[in-house]
């Protein structure tokens, strides 16, 4: 069944994870320094945190609040939701994630030069 009220919500819930979740990383070099601290992972976390409980309050009852393509992966698998459904959802996910990075990469181009996105080079 096709729901674009659904699609538009995991866009927006996906959108809304990739944005806040690499964004309080960024902020937290100049708070935190470069070394990963308790404090850092703690507060990193607790964003991450928000971001997705945010979405699944908002966007739960509309969609499910998958918010990850390895979640509607999962469902398809497991037959809770329909393969155009899935689909749907997965391309929307993709968007919505590609969306918030090309926001962050407009909005702070030269702070995201600064973290290393888990690689250690």
């Amino acid at each position: 069944m096709v729901n674009p009220r659904a699609y538009l919500a995991e866009a927006i819930a996906t959108y809304g994870l990739v944005f806040f979740g690499p964004l309080t990383i960024i902020l937290a070099i100049p708070s935190f320094g470069e070394e990963l601290t308790t404090q850092s992972v703690l507060f990193i976390s607790i964003a991450h945190g928000a971001a997705i409980g945010l979405g699944v309050y908002a966007f739960g009852h509309i969609s499910g609040a998958h918010i990850n393509p390895a979640v509607t992966i999962s469902m398809l698998v497991t037959r809770r939701i329909g393969i155009v459904d899935g689909i749907g959802y997965i391309i929307s996910q993709l968007i919505g994630a590609v969306s918030a990075a090309a926001t962050l990469k407009v909005i702070l181009p030269d702070l995201g030069a600064k973290v290393n996105f888990g690689t250690q080079g």
